[in-house]
């Protein structure tokens, strides 16, 4: 298994083990960033994360859960494109 072959898989990894997103990030009236699901598993309004260092760390972290997986998702069928177009 080739070095980006490993990550694909890790990514693809963690994100079946993250709770579903899509996540969203929210500064409350203290100015404290936090992150929320919609996910059905989780009340409304349940936060996945709060005191996140800095906004910009929550809007980072927050779109990684979707971005993540299509990030492998698009990076794999690139490698079995060229792979075909290789072969």
């Amino acid at each position: 298994m080739t070095d980006t072959e490993k990550l694909i898989e890790r990514a693809k990894e963690l994100s079946k083990k993250a709770t579903r997103g899509p996540w969203r990030a929210h500064i409350t009236n203290r100015r404290q960033p936090e992150i929320y699901t919609d996910a059905p598993n989780f009340k409304e309004n349940h936060a996945i994360a709060i005191h996140v260092l800095r906004k910009h760390d929550c809007a980072f972290i927050a779109a990684s859960r979707e971005l993540v997986p299509a990030l492998a998702n698009a990076l794999e069928a690139a490698l079995k494109e060229n792979e075909r177009l290789v072969n």
